[in-house]
């Protein structure tokens, strides 16, 4: 059943009908009920993309995402998963992107795992539709972000506390924000206290475990003395407790270790990994709130929010 089908069906123009679709409030009363029984009647389903067209709204928003992030990963699919059960409760649908165009037929973006360099593409899309960062930004757009900083500072602050005093940082190596906030919060916990820590040897390498394990490895047998490795990361955390167990290092009566991140991964070791738990299913849940606000109400402020991440005390952490 076509539009001109059910024109000629109804007696009705292809304009009327339209504007009873996507309009009915300027249609009169008796004509609207004629029109709608017609289309229950013949099972008419309007041209959802030529709707989008005429209305400017499609009900969609579209995630960009890079393909380094792997669907399969729990920070993807917690992100996802808060997404799509805010955006779902309104009605709107998320379509993943792993290639990004600016003149995309959507209602709104949300851009994840972005790097500085984005800076100027994001700039030109945001004259376009409503978006939202996921990573906190110097540029004039909203955002929302998990505290990295206050997370590695209390990580940092933690682990001193407890009387290390001989540290080993092992940072991500890369151009990310997030990085440079973990990396900031070390040396800032560690300057706060620094009558208290004797050694803060800092290195920074890829975000994987076989780099977590390479780089504990390497600086214990440089440097014997070191109480504490505290990682930018869980999966460098993993990688430090099985350079440790294959040292015959005790965790934590003679070495503690700590992460990053709580996807769940700090669970599939034992010792359990101390790290800090980052909120990802919240997070994608107020994305997709902010979102559907700044959709329905373009004049909105923008949103620039930090939502603070939670220390999470296992088995990898002990005393001096």
């Amino acid at each position: 059943m076509t539009l001109k089908e059910l024109s000629k069906l109804t007696g009705f123009s292809t304009n009327t009908i339209s504007r009873v679709i996507n309009n009915p409030k300027i249609v009169k009363k008796e004509t609207r009920l004629i029109i709608e029984e017609a289309i229950k009647k013949y099972n008419y389903q309007p041209n959802r993309m030529a709707q989008a067209l005429v209305n400017q709204k499609t009900n969609m928003v579209y995630l960009y995402m890079p393909k380094y992030l792997e669907s399969t990963h729990p920070f993807v699919s917690q992100l996802v998963s808060g997404m799509v059960e805010s955006l779902g409760a309104s009605g709107m649908g998320l379509l993943l992107k792993r290639t990004w165009y600016e003149d995309e037929l959507c209602d709104a973006v949300i851009l994840v795992g972005l790097n500085i360099a984005d800076d100027k593409r994001v700039v030109e899309l945001s004259k376009k539709k409503p978006i939202i960062l996921f990573g906190h930004s110097e540029i004039d757009c909203s955002w929302l972000d998990v505290d990295n900083y206050q997370g590695s500072f209390m990580m940092t602050e933690e682990v001193i506390k407890r009387g290390y005093k001989n540290l080993l940082y092992i940072g991500i190596d890369e151009t990310k924000r997030f990085v440079n906030d973990r990396k900031q919060g070390h040396l800032d916990a560690v300057n706060k206290y620094q009558e208290k820590v004797n050694e803060n040897i800092m290195v920074f390498t890829d975000n994987k475990e076989i780099k977590g394990y390479e780089t504990t490895l390497e600086f214990l047998k440089k440097y014997p003395n070191i109480e504490c490795v505290i990682c930018a990361s869980d999966f460098l955390a993993i990688g430090a407790l099985r350079a440790a167990n294959s040292l015959k290092i005790n965790v934590p009566q003679d070495l503690s270790i700590t992460g990053f991140d709580g996807l769940g991964f700090e669970r599939l070791t034992k010792p359990l990994i101390t790290t800090i738990r980052q909120p990802i299913h919240e997070v994608g849940i107020q994305l997709g709130n902010i979102v559907i606000d700044l959709i329905n109400n373009k004049k909105t402020s923008k949103v620039n929010r930090y939502i603070m991440p939670e220390l999470i005390i296992n088995e990898t952490l002990g005393e001096r």
